[in-house]
């Protein structure tokens, strides 16, 4: 029971990072597109 507890933590802790990192990279292109959404108007 314990050793099943231990792996979702560290499954949560995976998904956490990858979720952090995709922000990391998708939010550059995000705030560009956004920009240019702006200018347009």
């Amino acid at each position: 029971m314990f050793k099943l507890c231990v792996e979702v933590t560290t499954l949560n802790t995976l998904h956490n990072k990858m979720r952090t990192a995709l922000v990391i990279f998708l939010f550059p292109h995000a705030k560009v597109g956004l920009q240019e959404r702006i200018d347009k108007n």
